[in-house]
């Protein structure tokens, strides 16, 4: 190990007030000897680290990627083997279901759906004069007013609302069983699914352009296991575009005095 000047100097200065062994076992340290000594050694140490120790940036190693493409890899078997457990499990329901061995408190145990409503969380986005985004949030239900997971095919359709004039046609969407699992969402908003739909109203008409202020939604949710159809409406407020965030700069300031 290598010392600079001043780390030389620094540890020789250390080393002479350090006590020796004989005045530490002959009872002539004092409690300032021991102070002194609890923050000697310490210090001495760090300068000798500091004098061998210089900052280096380790960029990704050939085991880094191996070990990124095996979690990969990984997870895609997880997935893989969980989609296929629940197949087993659908198939063996359904041997079940025909040789009548499912037990009938059990089939009243399942939840069943109920009702499907528009949650308050749904917004839309205007994003010009006659386009905007609608993101619909839906929360079916079971009996208990619990969320329900619900397979089944959801139709959208979605009229602007201008002051004064006639609602007009904004867009219509159906979504099919397997698109709306895709739209499944859970977390700190709570559990339900959200299907974002771009809106465009007639632009045409001059008098309604820019004054569109709400969007009327209504759904028709048919549910896939009973047939049963869960209609839903709701008025939902237009806001305004979003702003981008222009950066901070600064004019310089003139150095002539007048």
């Amino acid at each position: 190990m290598i010392f600079s000047r001043r780390q030389r100097a620094t540890r020789a200065r250390i080393l002479n007030h350090t006590p020796t062994l004989g005045s530490l076992t002959t009872g002539t340290n004092t409690p300032s000897m021991h102070l002194r000594t609890a923050t000697i050694f310490p210090a001495l140490l760090v300068t000798s680290m500091l004098g061998s120790c210089s900052a280096k940036i380790l960029g990704p190693t050939d085991g880094d990627t191996l070990r990124e493409q095996l979690a990969k890899v990984t997870t895609q078997r997880d997935e893989a083997m969980l989609r296929e457990s629940e197949l087993q499990t659908r198939l063996a329901t359904l041997e079940r279901e025909r040789n009548g061995a499912i037990d009938p408190q059990a089939l009243a145990a399942v939840a069943t759906l109920a009702r499907v409503g528009i949650s308050g969380l749904t917004m839309v986005r205007e994003t010009s004069a006659d386009t905007a985004t609608l993101a619909l949030v839906i929360v079916p239900e079971d009996g208990l007013g619990r969320f329900l997971q619900a397979a089944g095919t959801l139709q959208v359709s979605v009229a602007a609302l201008a002051p004064g004039h006639a609602p007009t046609a904004a867009g219509t969407l159906t979504v099919t069983p397997l698109a709306l699992r895709d739209c499944y969402r859970a977390g700190l908003m709570g559990t339900h699914y959200t299907v974002e739909i771009p809106l465009k109203w007639s632009g045409d008409d001059a008098q309604t352009r820019g004054t569109v202020r709400a969007v009327s939604v209504a759904i028709d949710f048919t549910d896939a296991l009973s047939g049963r159809s869960f209609p839903a409406a709701a008025t939902i407020p237009l806001l305004p575009p979003r702003t981008p965030i222009a950066p901070n700069i600064e004019k310089p300031q003139s150095s002539v005095q007048e």
